[in-house]
């Protein structure tokens, strides 16, 4: 009787030795196809590059036919997707572009003009806004960590120097 109980037990240990592997097998399998399949986010398809994601989620999209580069300055289109419908005074907010400035020397960036629009497409304008100040006096610091500007920062002009 011993015997017995003992083949079962190798039996048991044997098929979930088994059952791990394909679980295993089939989590690879997933994991390869599953990104391939997501489908894509309007400014993807586009041709837009991801620059980040800010903490909330939001992914960040720069137009690379849009970047202009000229004495220590970064003139670009820039987009952001949020994940969740953000509330204004003019509406409800769910996407954003905005042409930008940067000034990677001093570190900071400048809105030229910026949409919000109500749908996660960028095709129902909620607001439009147009700086009518010239060059940086219009300007917001980007020391949050994971904003828009810091990535975008981050994106042009690389990681701030240290000391």
């Amino acid at each position: 009787m011993p015997h017995a109980l003992t083949r079962t037990r190798r039996a048991r240990a044997a098929g979930r030795a088994s059952a791990v592997a394909t679980l295993a097998f089939v989590t690879l399998a997933l994991a390869t196809c599953v990104p391939a399949l997501r489908a894509q986010s309007p400014f993807e398809s586009l041709g837009m590059t991801i620059v980040g994601e800010t903490p909330g989620g939001a992914r960040v999209y720069v137009d690379p036919r849009t970047v202009i580069r000229r004495d220590g300055r970064v003139t670009a289109t820039v987009f952001v997707r949020f994940n969740r419908p953000v509330p204004t005074k003019d509406g409800t907010m769910r996407s954003m572009r905005a042409i930008a400035h940067f000034e990677c020397r001093a570190r900071r960036m400048a809105l030229a003009e910026d949409w919000t629009f109500s749908d996660f497409d960028g095709k129902d304008l909620l607001r439009y806004e147009r700086s009518t100040v010239q060059g940086f006096e219009r300007r917001y610091d980007p020391a949050v960590r994971g904003s828009l500007a810091a990535l975008s920062l981050q994106h042009f002009c690389g990681e701030p120097r240290r000391g």
